[in-house]
């Protein structure tokens, strides 16, 4: 029974060995993927984890609408590694113009651009070889001399790397292009490269010469209020790039032109106008194909201008004029001229006299925020409405005693009393507005 057991653990054992050494034998495909899951040499999974990790305001591997992303709040910076870059529409670069120019960042890292485009970048590339395994061993062997990546910024930086990863380079560009990488070939490609290759019209204001020694690789621009930095290095933004000690020094300088804003490498196929994939069919609507080709764009622009002053006129010429509308008439004499004439006809004089009052002692209440029927307080309360009114303590004591004796009298009191009544208690209420709006 132990022996079987010593048996069982050898056999464990051999067969954990074996899979362990099988594990260690990686295979590695040199394909380009760029792919953000890719732990391959080309693939990009541990240059985007690095890049999460070490951009300050931010890095995020973004797979969703790149034109509702640049419509976001926010100053922001794309970053794109797609070596099909000459793929994008003409719709989709004037989208990223607009973009950039204002106020935001766009680097792309691509080694081959359309000659379509060269009218907005304001460059040209020109190709060297494609990458194959068999110079990157015979580099790494040490049978092929390195080539020497010159970093142009405030830090000179010089990095030797294997022949074979540049593919590219920058042949002529705009005036106001900075360089801001080149690349020092030590082979027989640069006895290749003639004074002719270089050679740039001089009547042509738009284009700068650039010497048979120097290969630019990464050059930037300011567009507006923003900035284009474009790189013809994209096997460097890689995982065998960010793993390598020499290069990933290089792509820490390439991505401090980036770290003042949130950075986002946007999927290589995004802008890719691919008919079969999920987005095809935004990419191939009517309005994007019209908008997408110029003679389309400006006869659609025509028909809504037409539209829209179509639609102004015929609202002008179906105006109607708002007659005016007389002014109100003034109908309170009308209507004092009617309470009056009731009152003349029902000849209520201890009626008219018991409004009057009820008024009159409203008001003083209001006024000086005293009772005039309190007999307890009548005595301050008519110093006080003496005072207010200047009208002496007599008078006023007459006259409240003169109408309280014709409201509680039983005979009708005379049109003549009614008048005297009435005027006093008027005087009265005038004085004591009068005082109140003075004081």
């Amino acid at each position: 029974m132990r022996r079987n057991m010593v048996l069982l653990a050898v056999v464990v054992a051999l067969l954990a060995f074996f899979a362990y050494v099988a594990s260690m034998n990686k295979t590695y495909i040199w394909n380009e993927t760029y792919s953000h899951t890719s732990d391959q040499p080309f693939g990009c999974q541990w240059f985007d984890s690095i890049a999460a990790t070490t951009m300050p305001k931010g890095y995020r591997y973004y797979e969703g609408d790149f034109r509702r992303l640049m419509s976001t709040k926010g100053r922001k910076a794309l970053m794109v590694i797609n070596p099909r870059w000459h793929a994008w529409d003409s719709l989709s670069v004037a989208s990223v113009d607009s973009f950039v120019r204002a106020g935001n960042k766009l680097m792309i890292v691509t080694d081959g651009l359309s000659l379509a485009h060269n009218d907005w970048l304001g460059l040209e590339e020109r190709s060297l070889a494609s990458f194959s395994t068999s110079e990157l061993i015979s580099t790494l062997k040490g049978k092929t001399p390195k080539d020497t990546l010159v970093w142009m910024g405030s830090d000179v930086l010089r990095v030797p790397f294997c022949r074979g990863f540049l593919t590219c380079y920058v042949d002529s560009m705009g005036r106001d292009y900075r360089i801001t990488a080149a690349v020092t070939l030590r082979d027989e490609r640069l006895n290749q490269l003639t004074n002719d290759d270089f050679a740039v019209d001089d009547d042509t204001p738009v284009r700068v010469r650039i010497s048979q020694n120097t290969l630019p690789i990464s050059v930037c621009r300011r567009m507006g209020k923003g900035q284009l930095y474009i790189s013809l290095t994209p096997l460097f933004f890689t995982n065998y790039g960010a793993l390598n000690p020499d290069i990933s020094q290089y792509l820490n300088r390439q991505m401090s032109q980036l770290a003042d804003l949130p950075v986002y490498r946007l999927d290589p196929d995004i802008l890719h106008d691919n008919t079969t994939s999920g987005s095809g069919y935004l990419q191939m609507s009517p309005l994007r194909f019209m908008l997408s080709n110029t003679p389309l764009r400006w006869a659609l622009y025509t028909i809504l201008s037409a539209v829209v002053i179509f639609m102004l006129f015929t609202a002008r010429r179906r105006q109607r004029v708002i007659p005016l509308l007389p002014q109100p008439v003034n109908r309170n004499l009308d209507f004092a001229r009617l309470i009056g004439t009731i009152y003349c006809r029902r000849h209520d004089n201890t009626d008219l006299i018991k409004k009057k009052y009820t008024y009159f002692r409203e008001e003083i209440r209001r006024t000086l925020m005293i009772d005039i029927d309190d007999h307890d307080q009548l005595e301050r309360n008519v110093t006080s409405l003496a005072v207010q009114t200047s009208v002496s303590d007599g008078q006023i004591r007459h006259l409240l005693s003169e109408v309280r004796e014709a409201l509680s009298a039983e005979d009708p009191v005379s049109d003549k009393d009614t008048i005297r009544l009435v005027r006093q208690m008027s005087e009265l209420t005038r004085r004591l507005q009068s005082f109140t709006s003075t004081h």
